[in-house]
């Protein structure tokens, strides 16, 4: 499942886009740009916990706290390409039995139950 957050990266407001490998465990964490803007802007303006979706093109939508919709849409819409992209490892869980990454999540194997979610 995607996550997208408003963030600030580089002098541009940026929609942050978060998302699980289902294959390997790794995340990807891309920066798409939307305005050049400030730091303090980003900070002051713009509530950066809000979680949007994806709609179509480019567009992403999200309601904050109020209850107010907010649509933003990003610079060259949907060929925008991100300015920055990290690939971060996700760690397997602490666990005394054997594990595996399946379908985007970790899963340890119990001797009754056979696979589970870790």
């Amino acid at each position: 499942m995607d996550k997208h957050t408003l963030a600030w990266y580089d002098g541009w407001l940026c929609m942050r886009s978060e998302s699980t490998r289902s294959s390997e465990p790794i995340t990807i964490v891309s920066f798409y740009p939307i305005v050049p803007a400030s730091r303090a802007n980003v900070e002051t303006l713009f509530d950066c916990t809000v979680r949007y979706r994806y709609l179509e093109d480019g567009g992403f939508m999200g309601v904050d706290p109020h209850g107010k919709a907010l649509t933003v849409h990003l610079r060259d819409g949907g060929a925008t390409l991100p300015l920055h992209t990290d690939q971060i490892p996700v760690r397997p869980p602490r666990c005394r039995v054997q594990t595996r990454w399946h379908i985007g999540r970790w899963e340890k194997y119990l001797a009754r139950e056979g696979w589970v979610l870790a």
